[in-house]
């Protein structure tokens, strides 16, 4: 017997649409325009999901998902609707909604959320049966990718994809370009690149443009050459902000010029830029000798928002980083309503800004994190500067390039620190 659906929407016309959509998925699908007689078929039927909207005459979507929740609380229950305001959103996750969609909707979004927590309702009804050990379904995931990869957890089709994609430029020849967005994780992408087998003895380093002269870059290679390493490619981070004296150096070591041209294994270079290289060259960030330079070559980072199944598993994630650093005993983790309040967030300063997110969260040192406990971080973040979260990540943004452009004008982390009257940790946390 197929897994089955009761949708809920008085839309006749919208009703229908998702009907046939579910259907064409292949899920058994019964349908209701009006909310009473949907909880007299769900007292009667067995449901996996519910899907339903929130304005309907007599019965609103909240006010269905409690009756809901009340009769079986364990049948996962997705919203769609036109238009949800931030406080109704949290309540609907409080109220324990699994997805919030918004119209106009996202069909293959809607299809994968429903799969999964479906898939993540039937896992729970194995353990409790005894007939599965083990924590939270999210908390054991793990990608079957047959390579390493620890940028995002892959559960979501965009960041396999883009797994996939990388793993398979490994052996590029020359250049690559990487369009990766702010507050992307260049660390975690090159370490995963650095433990993709090529079959070469393969050396990665993440730069940023402080560390880009030729004393460095050539003391990178001497160093390197030592090492017995067979190839060198340089992970460039900001590479629209790379001055012209400096890619004039880059373009010499990557063509192998004098003083570089007895360098005896290949090197590359990854021009990560937060936008599409031809926007950037159209306005003449990039020049064409660098765009040339650059090569054809190109990938493209997901966003957070392009990965929402990922994110409470990238949130876990975080916060054992975190309480690592912190030399915490346990590792907190999140509850259900956390992940989903935190899929639904917006993330615009990316997976820095989860990041940052979740270090706050890892200081209220509990156990398990609920949505409330993930609310007070917000408060907190938001009354640090008098505003939104998305302002903070902005100025933490800003201080980041301030320090790094006071690096480069005094030309010393060491006079820089004290020129900012901050302490070495701190800015090597930032240039790196």
């Amino acid at each position: 017997m197929g897994r089955k659906i009761l949708i809920v929407d008085d839309d006749t016309d919208f009703n229908q649409l998702l009907t046939d959509i579910f259907s064409q998925a292949s899920y058994d699908v019964d349908s209701c325009e009006e909310p009473e007689h949907a909880v007299t078929q769900f007292q009667n039927e067995n449901y996996d999901l519910v899907v339903t909207d929130q304005k309907m005459p007599g019965m609103s979507g909240e006010e269905l998902i409690r009756t809901l929740k009340k009769i079986k609380q364990d049948v996962p229950i997705i919203m769609v609707s036109g238009y949800l305001d931030n406080d109704t959103i949290r309540s609907l996750i409080r109220e324990g909604v699994g997805g919030v969609f918004l119209k106009p909707l996202n069909v293959f979004s809607l299809l994968k959320r429903t799969a999964t927590l479906i898939e993540e309702r039937e896992a729970g009804m194995r353990r409790e049966s005894g007939q599965e050990d083990g924590d939270d379904d999210d908390d054991n995931f793990h990608h079957n990718l047959p390579f390493k990869f620890e940028t995002f957890p892959a559960k979501d089709r965009h960041s396999r994809e883009f797994a996939q994609k990388l793993y398979g430029l490994r052996d590029f020849k020359t250049n690559l370009v990487m369009v990766a967005p702010r507050g992307t994780d260049l660390e975690a992408i090159t370490d995963d690149l650095s433990h993709f087998d090529s079959g070469c003895k393969d050396l990665y380093l993440l730069l940023d443009r402080s560390r880009i002269d030729r004393e460095s870059m050539m003391k990178i290679i001497v160093q390197s050459t030592q090492k017995g390493w067979e190839r060198v490619t340089f992970v460039i981070a900001g590479a629209e902000t790379i001055t012209r004296e400096q890619y004039s150096l880059i373009m010499r070591i990557g063509r192998k010029k004098d003083p570089f041209d007895t360098i005896p294994f290949p090197m590359r270079f990854i021009f990560c830029v937060s936008r599409d290289l031809d926007l950037l060259y159209d306005e003449r960030v990039v020049d064409d000798a660098v765009y040339m330079f650059m090569g054809t070559t190109e990938i493209a980072v997901p966003q957070l928002s392009d990965v929402p199944d990922d994110i409470g598993e990238l949130g876990n994630r975080y916060l054992e980083i975190e309480a690592k650093a912190h030399g915490l005993s346990k590792v907190p983790k999140l509850e259900l309503t956390a992940k989903t309040y935190l899929r639904e967030q917006k993330w615009a300063g990316n997976a820095a800004e989860l990041h940052r997110f979740m270090r706050m969260a890892v200081h209220l040192d509990k156990a398990t994190l609920s949505m409330e406990d993930l609310e007070r971080v917000e408060q907190k973040l938001s009354s640090a500067v008098g505003g939104a979260r998305s302002l903070l990540q902005g100025l933490q943004l800003y201080r980041d390039e301030y320090v790094k452009a006071v690096t480069i004008l005094l030309g010393d982390q060491s006079a820089a620190s004290h020129a900012l009257k901050v302490d070495e940790e701190f800015m090597e946390r930032i240039l790196s």
